[in-house]
């Protein structure tokens, strides 16, 4: 279902998607599904089957993929100093450490990252 839009308004998505199938302990370490997600042109068919086309894509490279991720560990890490007696200190503590560990070890190789510009067809 698609959000109100203008006529001619376009929508900005992020959306990741597979650049290989990962092997099956990586879902568990990413806590979603093999079928949360599909490749890049799996992606462009969901969008069709939305009702919507794709104007411009701005795909992450690895370099700009690794940023992306290292900078929600970092704001994480500075949460964690500055907030040690939070009664969620230790679920926040184990997140980053399973995020950090699943990127290093199957998202870098397995997992992409695009932000699309769409309009309806």
């Amino acid at each position: 279902m698609l959000p109100p839009l203008k006529e001619d308004g376009i929508l900005l998505v992020g959306e990741p998607y597979w650049n290989s199938e990962p092997p099956a302990a990586a879902y568990e370490s990413f806590g979603f599904g093999p079928d949360d997600f599909t490749s890049l042109a799996g992606t462009f068919d969901r969008f069709e089957a939305a009702g919507v086309e794709v104007l411009e894509m701005v795909l992450a490279d690895q370099d700009s993929w690794d940023r992306y991720v290292a900078s929600q560990w970092w704001t994480l890490s500075d949460w964690l100093r500055d907030n040690p007696d939070d009664p969620d200190v230790e679920g926040v503590r184990g997140f980053l450490e399973r995020c950090r560990r699943s990127h290093v070890e199957y998202g870098r190789r397995h997992l992409g990252w695009g932000v699309f510009v769409l309009r309806r067809r």
